[in-house]
């Protein structure tokens, strides 16, 4: 009996140390760790519906992966466009005039030394290393973000193609069936679906809708109404549809009255355009959001309210991944305090 109660011990630290290391990590990555929840969540869905035409899981998951990693790419594509043309500005600046005048010299030398000293003084210019440890901290940045979205994206992969046989271990080995803890994790596991899949679907659904109805508003404007940065408003138009009540409203609003004061100068009988736009997405369009688009993506698991305050403050307290462990805190607190904490008072 005193052996077994010594070998428990052994086991309790061994399982202790073990879980420090894993909890060590886990903070090192969190972003990323929070990353591949969301990404997880959002891949789910699609590979179910997969799943009713595919037996493999491991097509069903890639595909699934794929199809949600693919806006993605094109995010990161968006980013490398933006560095290549802040290349290009570089291009006509002083300092790359100066290493370009410089390569002459370095090649028509007529010794070794005499190169070693040009490129020696073309170092010690301050612009030129402050050009040269950018380049090379964006590199390294760079090279350190595209790993880690590897690992993460490989983790995602797992949980999708893994997900049923650990979350039946977990449930066969350490839930009762009506166990409370099982129950909140349930809760939870509903609510992230509802949060990272709805929330975000609905938010680009906003985003491609406004986009078209945008275009369409501007090739039947009259000369001079065009609604200016088409895909700008309707990014904003698909993010602030977070904000309760005046959401979406300040957008239409912001570009009812930019149209108003275009009208007002060109041609002031032009007011009913701005008027028509202002009324066709403040009834119609945000009606058909409020009462179909909404409810059947995201559900009503949660104040519209808690959702806003969930992705805004979790990037202020949090950082880059605080968009995505926002409402992951969210979710596990709200399902405690309305499931568990009852019932331990």
């Amino acid at each position: 009996m005193k052996s077994l109660k010594r070998d428990n011990y052994f086991w309790i630290i061994i399982g202790l140390l073990v879980t420090a290391v894993f909890v060590l990590l886990a903070v090192e990555y969190l972003g990323w760790i929070v990353f591949s929840i969301f990404m997880y969540y959002l891949s789910r869905p699609v590979r179910n519906k997969l799943g009713e035409y595919l037996d493999s899981d491991t097509l069903t998951s890639f595909l699934s992966l794929f199809l949600i990693a693919f806006p993605i790419v094109l995010i990161i594509s968006a980013f490398l466009v933006s560095a290549l043309g802040q290349l290009n500005a570089f291009l006509g600046s002083k300092v790359a005039q100066d290493l370009v005048s410089m390569l002459p010299q370095v090649f028509n030398f007529s010794n070794p030394e005499e190169a070693i000293d040009i490129l020696e003084q073309a170092a010690a210019n301050p612009d030129i290393q402050n050009v040269i440890d950018s380049s090379l901290g964006i590199a390294g940045a760079f090279a350190a973000s595209s790993y880690n979205l590897f690992i993460s994206l490989i983790l995602v992969f797992y949980l999708l193609k893994e997900d049923r046989r650990i979350f039946n271990w977990i449930d066969t080995k350490f839930l009762d069936e009506e166990s409370l803890v099982r129950g909140f994790f349930q809760k939870v596991d509903s609510g992230l679906n509802s949060i990272y899949f709805g929330y975000t679907l609905t938010i680009f659904a906003v985003i491609i809708l406004t986009m078209i109805i945008y275009i369409i508003f501007n090739l039947l404007a009259p000369s001079g109404l065009a609604i200016p940065s088409v895909a700008l408003l309707a990014l904003l138009t698909g993010l602030f549809t977070l904000v309760p009540l005046v959401g979406r409203s300040i957008i239409y609003l912001s570009i009812t009255l930019y149209l108003a004061f275009q009208a007002s100068q060109q041609n002031p009988a032009l007011i009913w355009y701005p008027i028509l736009f202002y009324l066709f997405m403040a009834i119609a369009f945000d009606n058909l959001i409020r009462i179909y688009i909404r409810p059947y993506l995201s559900g009503r698991q949660f104040e519209t309210s808690l959702v806003m305050f969930a992705y805004l403050l979790g990037p202020a307290l949090f950082g880059w991944y605080g968009i995505f462990l926002g409402p992951l805190l969210m979710v596990i607190t709200v399902n405690f305090i309305k499931n568990i904490l009852p019932k331990l008072l």
